[in-house]
């Protein structure tokens, strides 16, 4: 964003996301095998509204939008260079989510 004065950022997640759906599983502070999946998960976790382990939606839909709206969410929050960018107007942040089993890209769920 800052060196190449990108004007559009994309962030794109996916249906049947094994990470999120290692987040829907897991336990808060469970351990699923290594410091970074772990690292990963913990991440995740509080993007995602089902905390109840009640049943996910089907192919993780609901929960991989969540977790991409919570990655752009945490980008603006974290980095200045991005949210001055978005606040100025010279950058357009987005969303979007590619379904596998069609290959179609749904575009800025809110």
């Amino acid at each position: 964003v800052e060196h190449l004065h990108s004007q559009l950022l994309v962030v794109i997640g996916h249906t049947s996301c094994g990470a999120v759906k290692a987040a829907v599983s897991t336990a808060p502070g469970g351990d699923i095998g290594s410091p970074y999946l772990n690292a990963l998960v913990a991440d995740i976790q509080p993007r995602l509204s089902n905390k109840s382990n009640a049943k996910p939606s089907e192919n993780y839909l609901t929960e991989s939008w969540e977790n991409t709206q919570g990655a752009a969410k945490a980008l603006l929050e974290k980095s200045t260079i991005v949210r001055e960018a978005v606040k100025s107007g010279h950058l357009r942040l987005t969303t979007a989510l590619y379904h596998l089993d069609s290959g179609a890209v749904e575009w800025g769920k809110k």
